[in-house]
């Protein structure tokens, strides 16, 4: 006992001093179970890449199915006007535009138009160089919204699509899209392709990008019930083909809207037109530090409050088509947040569904 009383001391007193067995073996303890972690979410990491693989292969092949079965509209080649708003571009502006004219729907436009860069002339040198391949346009800075505006009042196309000059798009972005609209009976839709994450130097940023795909591949959702589609997706405005009509009924981009534009357009383009994505990931959204969602430290809450406006501006109608009820609707979407982690919109839905129960 005297023993067992001493080396208990004694382990008491190296432990203090650090240098214990019993330390030691803890250091040793933690380490396994830190390479047993990581060993788990190496693994985990590697069967989420293979579902979203399958999800995306499956969806492509049920989406081309449908395809096949749908009468097509004759003689359909229609305008796509792509509208390049370009601030300070020039870092990037050429493998956009490069992008854009490699596509394979070969009836586009490109419009650049720069808003008022304030680079020494960087960005007007890198559109010049494309001579008659683009028309290109300068206006004083007024931020994104005016400069779609801009091209939209430029442009002669039947269709807008937008660009960012930071970001890209695969050769067959424009075709698909326009595939779909070629459609009899989706003359009132608005495709909408889903998009890869890259870095600034053009690399896969493959764990971001399925976060991004999670909703976006459902091919039920998409034909079913196409409200999710938007109010369940994530939508990038150059993944986007809208009827130029579209904007004649419903206004243009808002000027005020610094960074929240393309919600507020989609909360407006909801009332009158369907989104629908369709399963092809096209467009390619590049992650760097200047961009505004990296720099506008109100980007979270501003898109929150358009993601509400977007949730009421749901007709009544297709709720009660969608889930019976306005209470199931608003609970689904709850659901949806509350997996999301998204606090502020879990409790909105909870707000609507009391003042339906009062």
């Amino acid at each position: 006992m005297k023993n067992k009383i001493k080396n208990f001391f004694t382990r008491v007193k190296n432990k203090l001093n650090g240098t214990n067995q019993i330390e030691k073996e803890k250091v040793i303890f933690d380490q396994k179970i830190s390479e047993l972690q990581n060993a788990y979410e190496k693994m985990y990491k590697s069967l989420e890449h293979k579902i979203w693989e399958y999800n995306k292969n499956t969806n492509i092949i049920l989406y081309e199915m449908y395809l096949e079965k749908k009468k097509r509209r004759k003689d359909f080649n229609p305008l796509v006007s792509i509208i390049v708003p370009v601030y300070n571009g020039s870092n990037y502006l050429k493998y956009a535009l490069d992008s854009a004219l490699n596509q394979t729907y070969k009836n586009i436009e490109i419009i650049v138009v720069n808003d008022g860069s304030n680079d020494g002339g960087k960005t007007k040198r890198v559109a010049k160089k494309y001579g008659s391949k683009i028309r290109y346009y300068e206006k004083t800075n007024g931020g994104v919204s005016s400069a779609l505006n801009f091209g939209i009042s430029k442009m002669k196309g039947d269709y807008f699509a937008w660009l960012s000059h930071d970001d890209l798009i695969e050769p067959e972005h424009i075709e698909k899209l326009v595939e779909y609209v070629s459609i009899k009976g989706n003359e009132k839709t608005i495709p909408f392709a889903a998009f890869k994450i890259i870095d600034e130097f053009g690399n896969l940023k493959v764990d971001e990008t399925i976060s991004a795909q999670i909703y976006c591949f459902d091919y039920k959702m998409s034909v079913l019930k196409n409200e999710y589609s938007l109010l369940q997706g994530e939508i990038n405005g150059g993944s986007v083909l809208i009827p130029k009509e579209a904007f004649k009924k419903y206004g243009l981009f808002d000027e005020k809207q610094r960074i929240t534009q393309e919600r507020d357009m989609w909360s407006r383009l909801i009332k009158g037109y369907h989104f629908i994505s369709i399963p092809y990931d096209t467009a390619m959204i590049r992650q760097h530090s200047s961009q505004v969602t990296n720099t506008n430290k109100n980007i979270i809450t501003e898109s929150n409050k358009k993601m509400l406006q977007i949730v009421k501006a749901v007709p009544d109608k297709r709720i009660k088509e969608l889930e019976l009820n306005k209470a199931s609707f608003y609970s689904v979407m709850k659901k949806y947040y509350t997996d999301n982690s998204n606090t502020y919109m879990a409790e909105e839905m909870d707000k609507l569904i009391n003042i339906i129960k009062e």
